[in-house]
């Protein structure tokens, strides 16, 4: 077992940027969930903005509208889990314990949770594409899909999962022959 890091001001940044994300995250997370039904009682407002010139429906327009509001909590639970494990992970390292099996699961799940960060953004894609040919334009700029970003983070927190099993192993076979 390693000693503890004491006073590490990078660490000790990392925790506090990991603990604010997950108060905004939540505080996102619950105006979602308030927002969907106050979106519902004012449909009026997204019906005057359609009629400037728009040709789709008003019932099929806030069902997208719904859908992307389902879909960004979506994306805003995923960034919770995702820091929740980056702040374990880093309370591990200033114990001084960082390769960890655990971490290694940690880091693997960072990974699956990015992916399905990705793969979220890709159903809001068609959705925004239709709620943009439902306004005037200019009203909506969509800007989603795939990301290159994304798809070289979840690569790298795979293969650091590897290196942090590989990691584990090595120290307890380490321990077992001292």
């Amino acid at each position: 077992m390693t000693s503890p890091i004491p006073k590490d001001p990078l660490l000790a940044a990392g925790r506090a940027m990991v603990l604010l994300l997950q108060v905004v995250l939540g505080a996102i997370g619950i105006g979602l969930v308030i927002a969907v039904p106050g979106f519902l009682l004012s449909s009026g407002h997204v019906e005057r903005a359609m009629l400037e010139g728009a040709s789709a429906n008003l019932p099929q327009v806030m069902t997208a509208i719904v859908a992307l509001l389902a879909i960004g909590l979506t994306v805003v639970v995923l960034a919770f889990l995702f820091f929740r494990q980056l702040g374990r992970i880093i309370a591990t390292v200033g114990e001084g314990e960082p390769f960890a099996a655990a971490n290694a699961g940690r880091l693997t799940e960072m990974g699956w949770l990015a992916l399905a960060g990705q793969a979220v953004a890709i159903l809001a894609t068609p959705l925004l594409a239709y709620l943009a040919s439902s306004f005037p334009p200019d009203t909506i700029d969509v800007d989603a899909g795939l990301s290159l970003n994304g798809i070289v983070l979840v690569i790298v927190l795979f293969i650091l999962a590897r290196v942090f099993r590989k990691g584990a192993e090595m120290r307890e076979d380490l321990e077992g022959t001292v």
